[in-house]
């Protein structure tokens, strides 16, 4: 759905990997979310 891998993003989720501020921003996006939302966890 996001376009992003699913190991990738679960490596993101697990802390084993940081994400771009591109990745963050297309993960809000997916979420109809802005990136401060994301970022402070809603």
């Amino acid at each position: 759905m996001l376009g992003i891998d699913r190991s990738y993003l679960s490596e993101i989720e697990t802390g084993k990997k940081d994400p771009s501020l591109r990745v963050l921003k297309t993960i809000a996006d997916g979420f109809e979310l802005s990136l401060s939302q994301l970022l402070k966890g809603f």
